[in-house]
C-alpha cells in the first residue's frame, strides 16, 4: 500500500503518492479560508509532474489570496459562520430541534399536552434520532405503521403488582383495557413532528429539506353518528354531581367540568384552560380559547344558573389570570379530564353499549352538536357554538338533522293538500 511523500525543496506543498501499479499521483497542500489544511489531487503521471503540480499550487494560492483581499474580516467571518451553520444543520435530528422548540414554546397553554405527546410517542422512536436530511419515505411509513400497531392503556390506568409481586388483575382484564391509537391521534403525533421541523426551518436552525408530507396522513372518518342521548347525559351529570359533593377534596371540579363540556361543546383543552378573567358574569358569557387555531378566542353562554353559581364559587378570590381548574395535589392547572370522569362514563353510559359504540369524553362535544342538529338547529349556528373555522367541518352532523327535515316536508305537504 502506497503513502504520501512530500517532494520538499522549492516544491514545498507538493506531494506524491506511489501506487501499486507503478503510477504516481500528484497532490497539492494549502490552507483554505478557514485556515484548514486541504489536500487536493491534481493528476497522475505521466501527464502530471511535480513542476506542473507546483504551478497548480501557486494558482490555487493566488485565488485564495485574491479572495482574502476582496473580503474584509467581517465578510470572512460571516462566510465561515454560514458555512459552519449549514454543515451543522444538516446533522440535526428531531430531538435536537425539539429541545429548542419546547424551550421557546414553554409559555403556550397547550404546552403540557404536546410535550407529553412528544416524550411518549416520538422521542423513544428511532426516527427522532436520525438526521432529518437522511429521513426517507420508508422511515416515515414505518413510523406510522408502528403507531398503528401500538396499544395504549385505556383511561391511562396502569397494571399494578401486589406486595407478593402477583398481578392484581387477569391478563384478559388487562387486554380489555388496551386500545389501538386512532388515525386521528396518529395524525396529531405526525403533525407535531411536522411542526417541530417547520419551526427549525422558520428559525433557520435547520437549513435542509423537509421530508414530511401531507400524503402520509391517515384517512379519518369525520361523520359523527355516535352521541349521548339526553337521558344518558342526565345520568352522567347526576353521577358527576354526587362525586363532586361526596369527594370534594379531590373531585370538586368534575361536575362543573361535565356541565361545561355538555353545554359549551368546547374541547377538553379549551375547557380546562379557562381562567377567572375569562368569565363575564354580567353578560353571562365565557370567553373561550380555541387552542387548535392559533389561540383563537370566541364566546359561549353560561347556560344555566347552576353553572353560574359554580363558576362564582370556584373563581372567588382568584386573580384574573389564575386558572380555574387546578390540581389539589400540586396546585398547578390540570390539563386532562380527571380520571374519575372516565369511570363514571363507563358506569352510566358504556355498560350496556357494544364495543364499537362505546363513548369517550371527547364525544361530549359531539353529543352537543348532534343533539342540536336533531332538534333542527341550523349548521351555521352549530358552527358558531363549536367555533368551527369552516362550516364544512360542521356538515358532518347534517345527516342527524334529516329527521327534522323530513318532518318539515310532511308538514309542508299537509298544507298543500288542504
Amino acid at each position: 500500500m502506497g503513502k504520501f511523500k512530500a517532494v520538499g525543496g522549492r516544491y514545498k506543498g507538493v506531494e506524491v503518492y506511489s501506487k501499486m501499479n507503478g503510477k504516481t499521483s500528484f497532490y497539492i497542500k494549502y490552507k483554505d479560508l478557514e485556515g484548514k489544511t486541504k489536500r487536493e489531487k491534481v493528476g497522475d503521471s505521466p501527464l502530471m509532474s511535480k513542476t506542473k503540480a507546483l504551478i497548480r499550487l501557486k494558482e490555487r494560492q493566488a485565488e485564495l489570496n485574491a479572495l482574502r483581499s476582496n473580503l474584509n474580516s467581517g465578510e470572512i467571518n460571516n462566510y465561515l459562520y454560514q458555512k459552519n451553520k449549514t454543515s451543522a444543520s444538516l446533522r440535526l435530528t428531531i430531538r435536537d430541534l425539539a429541545v429548542m422548540y419546547f424551550r421557546d414554546k414553554a409559555d403556550i397553554k397547550d404546552f403540557p399536552n404536546i410535550n407529553s405527546k412528544y416524550h411518549i410517542h416520538i422521542k423513544p422512536d428511532k426516527i427522532s434520532n436520525k438526521p432529518i436530511m437522511l429521513i426517507t419515505n420508508d422511515d416515515i411509513k414505518k413510523f406510522i405503521q408502528d403507531k398503528k400497531d401500538t396499544y395504549t392503556q385505556r383511561n391511562g390506568m396502569q397494571r399494578r403488582r401486589s406486595r407478593k409481586r402477583e398481578w392484581l388483575e387477569t391478563d384478559k382484564a388487562h387486554q380489555e383495557r388496551q386500545y389501538k391509537l386512532t388515525n386521528t391521534t396518529i395524525n396529531a403525533i405526525y403533525g407535531l413532528m411536522v411542526t417541530i421541523v417547520n419551526y427549525g426551518l422558520q428559525e433557520e436552525y435547520y437549513l435542509g429539506r423537509n421530508p414530511f408530507h401531507t400524503k402520509f396522513r391517515l384517512p379519518v372518518d369525520n361523520i359523527k353518528l355516535k352521541y349521548l342521548s339526553d337521558k344518558e347525559i342526565s345520568l352522567f351529570l347526576r353521577q358527576l354531581k354526587w362525586q363532586s359533593e361526596s369527594f370534594e377534596i379531590i373531585d370538586k371540579y368534575v361536575y362543573l367540568i361535565g356541565l361545561l363540556a355538555v353545554t359549551t361543546g368546547a374541547r377538553m383543552k379549551t375547557t380546562l384552560s379557562i381562567r377567572a378573567g375569562d368569565i363575564d358574569f354580567e353578560k353571562g358569557i365565557l370567553h373561550l380559547c380555541n387552542l387548535k387555531v392559533n389561540e383563537h378566542w370566541y364566546e359561549s353562554a353560561i347556560a344555566t344558573d347552576e353553572i353560574k353559581t359554580l363558576l362564582l364559587k370556584f373563581s372567588k378570590g382568584l386573580k384574573p389570570d389564575a386558572p380555574l381548574f387546578v390540581s389539589t395535589r400540586t396546585g398547578n392547572q390540570i390539563y386532562r379530564y380527571p380520571r374519575v370522569m372516565n369511570k363514571i362514563l363507563e358506569l352510566t353510559v358504556n355498560w350496556h353499549r357494544q364495543e364499537e359504540n362505546r363513548m369517550t369524553l371527547r364525544d361530549l362535544r359531539n353529543s352537543l352538536a348532534s343533539n342540536l342538529a336533531r332538534k333542527g338547529v341550523s349548521l351555521t349556528h352549530i358552527a358558531k357554538v363549536l367555533d368551527h373555522k369552516s362550516i364544512v367541518s360542521t356538515s358532518r352532523y347534517a345527516q342527524l338533522g334529516s329527521e327534522v327535515a323530513i318532518e318539515a316536508v310532511r308538514e309542508y305537504a299537509k298544507g298543500l293538500t288542504r
